[in-house]
């Protein structure tokens, strides 16, 4: 497995055990200069790792060498196996990349949302649980009612920093999502996952302007959406925007891809992970240049064009994952100037 590509200019500076990796990935550019050099900085990665467990010891080893490398505060992860990530976890300390507790969702079987928080640098305020409930959120379709989450979005409300530090953290609410994924086939079937997505997209949205912001302003939704941003099921989101009430469209670049599926040599995926971040936590972000960031492969990368790459994607499908990382990063600005 090759590792993330790394930009051509990188900072680098000590948090504990020097473990901030993700940083050597981050060009200067993008960087506030007040933040460069500090750790005044949360940094969280969404991936889907593909009907993940703990039977198959080299996809484990893959998994982990791949998390070591990123070793981000908290790791937002789908399709994932009950209690599948101990050994994952086991080897993220043994490499002193951060010592993590794993938040498991009740629903979607094999499949589950998980999320994964370094313990050192992230403490939660609540208990980790699911939204909404089983047949809460609902849609009616050929006269019946199915639930729109086949997986529940998974809910945690954290802050950062090290008990003992001093001066400004971040408290937000975080929701890992997996939403209805697309099928091939009738365009029956196919209305119905634009229906389910739609009406989720929906109950977010509610759930963000009433309930959620009557907690915490600062909210942060992201996972596998199985839709790329501009798709027609998102226009709730779109509509937020432009009432500048989050971010949406502006920070998933919707011509990058973060899902791989070979099509032809020079089209090899889509952009189906995303975020919405409400606005007052995009206030904390560096996301106007940056938006949401996938962390692509060197082999992937580099093969664009080349008969081998439909091999390599169908060999990184298999070891690791068909989807790659997308990493947000948050700055805790200075008292006073925004509302954290």
């Amino acid at each position: 497995m090759s590792s993330p590509v790394a930009p051509s200019k990188s900072r680098v500076f000590d948090r504990a055990q020097n473990t901030d990796n993700l940083s050597r990935l981050i060009p200067d550019d993008f960087v506030p200069v007040e933040y460069r050099g500090t750790d005044r900085c949360l940094d969280v990665v969404n991936w889907n790792i593909r009907y993940f467990n703990h039977r198959d010891k080299t996809r484990v080893d893959a998994i982990a060498r791949v998390m070591s490398q990123i070793n981000a505060d908290i790791f937002v992860l789908e399709e994932i196996y009950e209690d599948s990530l101990a050994p994952v976890i086991e080897k993220l300390a043994t490499a002193k990349a951060g010592y993590y507790e794993a938040c498991y969702g009740a629903t979607g079987g094999s499949q589950r949302v998980a999320i994964l928080y370094d313990t050192d640098w992230v403490r939660p305020k609540d208990e980790v649980r699911e939204l909404f409930g089983p047949g809460a959120v609902t849609v009616r379709v050929g006269g019946k009612k199915k639930d729109c989450f086949p997986r529940l979005p998974l809910w945690g409300y954290f802050q950062t920093l090290p008990a003992e530090a001093k001066g400004d953290a971040f408290d937000f609410q975080l929701v890992g999502l997996h939403l209805k994924s697309q099928r091939n086939g009738k365009e029956a079937i196919a209305d119905e996952d634009t229906r389910q997505r739609r009406e989720s997209a929906e109950a977010l949205a509610q759930w963000m302007q009433e309930e959620g912001s009557n907690l915490d302003s600062d909210i942060i939704l992201l996972g596998d959406w199985n839709k790329g941003p501009s798709s027609p099921e998102w226009k709730v989101f779109r509509d937020m925007e432009k009432a500048k009430e989050v971010a949406f469209e502006k920070i998933n670049d919707d011509s990058d891809f973060s899902h791989l599926m070979y099509q032809n040599r020079n089209e090899v995926g889509s952009r189906l992970d995303l975020q919405v971040i409400s606005h007052t936590a995009y206030d904390n972000r560096y996301g106007a240049k940056m938006g949401a960031k996938v962390i692509r492969w060197k082999t992937v990368q580099e093969l664009f064009g080349d008969p081998k790459l439909k091999t390599e994607i169908s060999r990184l499908r298999q070891l690791v994952s068909d989807h790659m990382p997308v990493f947000s990063r948050f700055y805790f600005k200075t008292r006073g100037r925004t509302s954290k």
